[in-house]
């Protein structure tokens, strides 16, 4: 059965409250990190939550069973640490990062993943780690449609949510959930 795809705008996540409260235990909900999840400062400065309701939202759909998952278009190479800063890859920092605001998404999905069914960009693949996937610039909805692939048999949405800021990443995970339901 296909999903059926309804795409709304909203100005903070408690708009989007009464609809997590109700959504079925076994949905995926996923959201975009930067300017949606976390807002970088300069960089002398961590970064800051978007909402500080965020980390006790996160937790609670993961308490509940609900699956969720950050998709990123943070390319892999600044992800497998050719952006380093101290003993940190960009990948660790990420994680590190978030945890350091109260959010683990390892919770839901602890494994590390690369999808090497999708095109490479300077030598990486798109990639799932610490329940953060990382596009590596391909376009999320074809790292979304290799993420369910994958997971099929652990994972299979009745109902996909999906957080981002940009609404052409918003219409390309819908087509993707459209052709994977």
């Amino acid at each position: 059965v296909p999903f059926s795809t309804d795409v709304r705008q909203i100005s903070s996540f408690k708009e989007a409250l009464p609809l997590l409260d109700h959504i079925p235990v076994d949905a995926l909900v996923i959201f975009d990190l930067d300017d949606t999840l976390v807002v970088t400062r300069d960089e002398s400065l961590p970064p800051a939550l978007t909402e500080s309701l965020l980390p006790g939202l996160i937790k609670n759909l993961q308490d509940k069973g609900i699956a969720t998952v950050v998709l990123t278009k943070t390319s892999i190479e600044e992800a497998l640490g050719k952006g380093r800063a101290g003993d940190l890859s960009q990948e660790a920092l990420r994680s590190k990062e978030l945890l350091d605001v109260g959010i683990d998404f390892s919770k839901s999905f602890q494994e590390f993943v690369i999808f090497k069914s999708l095109p490479p960009s300077e030598g990486y693949y798109p990639l799932l780690s610490k329940g953060i996937i990382y596009t590596n610039d391909v376009s999320k909805g074809q790292v979304l449609s290799a993420f369910l692939e994958k997971m099929k048999g652990r994972l299979q949405p009745s109902v996909i949510i999906f957080f981002d800021d940009r609404l052409n990443n918003i219409l390309d995970v819908k087509k993707a959930a459209e052709l994977s339901g």
